[in-house]
């Protein structure tokens, strides 16, 4: 691509307003035309840059796309924060609901009971038939109460495991459910385990009141 210089005039002395005239050469001009084309411009962007080829001046750097007119610099905006008020605001039922105040308090694994000593508290309610009787100074607990106090315990290690169940559910959608999974199962492990021995224990005594049912009636 060559590129020639002309001068406006047939005086071909240089001089402070005789300035030379740059001339693209027709290689570049061809050149330049496939490169708009790939770029996608506007006829507005092309208009410009042709019109410079002709002319000889410099190329643009940068063209807007519909107009020659550089776009404004957007005002940037101060934002005002919220204006607190002086006086004491009442919140609303549904604000005050909305927050954690009336939130119920999730189950939260604690120490595991000491296994040894249920197994004791069995055994000797295999082999005696009632729980063993703590000694108290104003009263003792009734005997007649103790298979009423069985049924309720294994209610309640029902609930127990239910309630471990649902807070491992709980934090398995909470995505931490790997962190307290091991623990949950452990203790989950330990309530059946515990059922089993008192429903063992129940199927003892039951045996053992048939038996003396029987015993009762022969020596009738």
């Amino acid at each position: 691509m060559e590129e020639s210089v002309t001068t406006h005039g047939r005086n071909s002395n240089k001089g402070l307003w005789n300035c030379p005239r740059f001339k693209y050469s027709k290689d570049t001009q061809e050149l330049m035309q496939v490169m708009m084309q790939e770029s996608r411009l506007t006829n507005f962007q092309q208009r410009q840059i042709n019109k410079q080829l002709k002319k000889g001046g410099v190329l643009p750097l940068s063209c807007n796309p519909t107009s020659s007119t550089a776009p404004a610099e957007p005002q940037l905006r101060v934002s005002k924060g919220p204006v607190l008020s002086s006086r004491p605001q009442r919140r609303s039922a549904e604000k005050c609901c909305a927050g954690d105040s009336y939130t119920r308090e999730r189950f939260r694994p604690s120490i595991t009971r000491d296994m040894e000593k249920e197994k004791r508290r069995l055994q000797n309610i295999l082999a005696t038939g009632h729980e063993e009787m703590q000694p108290s100074p104003s009263h003792t607990r009734p005997a007649n109460r103790t298979e009423d106090t069985e049924k309720d315990r294994f209610q309640e290690v029902l609930d127990e495991i239910e309630e471990r169940r649902q807070f491992l559910d709980e934090m398995n959608a909470l995505g931490r459910g790997r962190q307290y999974r091991h623990i949950i199962n452990t203790e989950i492990s330990q309530k059946i385990r515990e059922l089993e021995l008192i429903d063992r224990t129940r199927s003892e005594a039951i045996r053992m009141k048939e038996e003396q049912k029987v015993k009762g009636e022969e020596q009738q």
